[in-house]
């Protein structure tokens, strides 16, 4: 017969912490001992900034470019060819 017992929790409780602790330890997203980041800030001091950038769909063809500085492609009905 299958019974919940104190003991039985109490193991499944640290077995799933353990788990938690190791997925977080490979994965980089350590808490307040981990590198970089001051204890109440997650750590997002020592995370990389990554450089995002506004992307829109070519009317003609179909590709993503920037929105912000358009580049024109090798077609020659392109719409942001100059």
């Amino acid at each position: 017969m299958l019974g919940f017992s104190l003991g039985k929790l109490l193991l499944l409780a640290l077995l799933i912490a353990a788990v938690w602790f190791l997925f977080r330890a490979f994965t980089g997203g350590g808490s307040a001992g981990s590198a970089g980041g001051a204890a109440g800030d997650g750590g997002a001091a020592g995370r990389d900034v990554i450089d995002a950038e506004d992307m829109t769909q070519c009317r003609v063809c179909g590709t993503y470019i920037s929105a912000t500085k358009p580049s024109a492609c090798s077609r020659a009905d392109c719409p942001y060819r100059r």
